[in-house]
């Protein structure tokens, strides 16, 4: 390994595990400060939507991208040329 690959490993390490944090902020239903678009809402438009399903929503949804960067992740490790844990995951994902 060179220190290419171990950079961007260490990077979308960083990246998974902030994306896992935020998602547990999301699944608890807050954080809905950090949804771009609804945060800028008024009030008005903001009562038509459910915030804490808007927010657990989006928490899967991050929690799923930050699977697929961890098998990125191990991708890189192994060195599996054509990516097939990551086509296996987004294929996953897609069902």
């Amino acid at each position: 390994m060179n220190a290419d690959t171990i950079t961007t490993i260490v990077i979308m390490g960083f990246v998974s595990v902030l994306m896992l944090v935020l998602a547990w902020v999301m699944l608890q239903g807050k954080g809905s400060f950090l949804i771009a678009g609804y945060n800028t809402m008024s009030p008005k438009k903001k009562a038509l939507y459910k915030e804490k399903e808007l927010t657990k929503f989006i928490g899967k949804m991050m929690l799923i991208n930050s699977l697929i960067f961890l098998l990125l992740i191990i991708n890189t490790v192994f060195d599996f040329k054509p990516g097939y844990l990551v086509l296996i995951g987004l294929f996953l994902v897609s069902i």
